[in-house]
């Protein structure tokens, strides 16, 4: 005989562990606007400064 039942054994806390993660989850895949924005703006800031720094002349 084991001393921990296996059968209900946390049952309820891991099925509202499995949502909450699978939410979190969900939340983290949505890609905003905002995000988007921010993005293009720093990869064209890092652009810009390789350039200069290539071809400080021109700036």
């Amino acid at each position: 005989m084991s001393a921990f039942p296996v059968s209900g054994f946390g049952g309820g806390v891991t099925e509202r562990l499995r949502r909450e993660v699978t939410r979190h989850a969900k939340e983290l895949r949505t890609v905003s606007a905002e995000n988007v924005v921010g993005l293009l703006v720093a990869v064209s800031l890092v652009g810009y400064l390789v350039l200069a720094r290539l071809f400080p002349e021109r700036f």
